[in-house]
């Protein structure tokens, strides 16, 4: 394997030709290796400096990209623990941005916006975390958001029904994947009985 500069962007960039004769950028192996460094001595704002760097010079550069996804993920969660609900919200978005599949990233953001009241945001959220990993707790997740957010129309029975019912659906089906787990059951009893009272209260005022 021989050494040779290459001009890219007007720059002179250090490769090597492989056997194939492929050119190998090595500012992007170099950084990529750097990168790694920071990111398992868990030093995520040096990291995402790398790996962003290198996608800068190869935008192909699949591991870069996942490591990326995972530096933004961790330090998102740190944010989050240091109280920075914003940051953490941006980090993970970043996160996702890069890695479109991780149901972590989306559940985790889901889970921050819920304690920010965004009702959308999580059944939006929670709904890509079902599309990608279905499991009790996600469907959950997004069946308290249905409920908080037909919470806004008390006075108007279309819309709090409707997603009433979208709320009553999905604690059924977290029951259903996890039948022991007694605070999806207590949450999914819950929703019958204030179904009934408030079907009772529209039906008396006529609504």
């Amino acid at each position: 394997m021989q050494n040779a500069p290459i001009a890219e962007a007007g720059i002179l960039v250090r490769c090597k030709i492989n056997l194939k004769g492929v050119f190998i950028n090595m500012d992007a192996i170099s950084l990529f290796e750097s990168g790694k460094k920071y990111y398992d001595q868990d030093d995520y704002d040096k990291s995402i400096g790398e790996f962003t760097e290198v996608l800068k010079i190869d935008p192909n550069h699949d591991n870069a990209k996942k490591l990326l996804a995972l530096s933004y993920y961790y330090r998102g969660v740190k944010r989050f623990n240091d109280g920075e609900l914003d940051k953490a919200i941006e980090d993970l978005t970043e996160s996702i941005r890069f890695d479109p599949n991780n149901a972590t990233a989306y559940g985790a953001r889901g889970s921050i916006l819920d304690q920010k009241n965004d009702h959308d945001g999580v059944i939006r959220d929670f709904t890509e975390v079902i599309r990608l990993e279905p499991t009790a707790m996600a469907y959950s997740a997004r069946g308290n958001a249905y409920y908080y957010k037909g919470k806004n129309y008390l006075s108007d029975r279309e819309n709090y029904f409707k997603y009433f019912d979208l709320s009553i659906k999905d604690r059924e089906e977290a029951v259903k994947l996890d039948p022991t787990n007694e605070i999806f059951r207590k949450l999914l009893d819950l929703g019958y009985s204030e179904y009934k009272k408030r079907k009772s209260s529209f039906d008396y005022l006529g609504k």
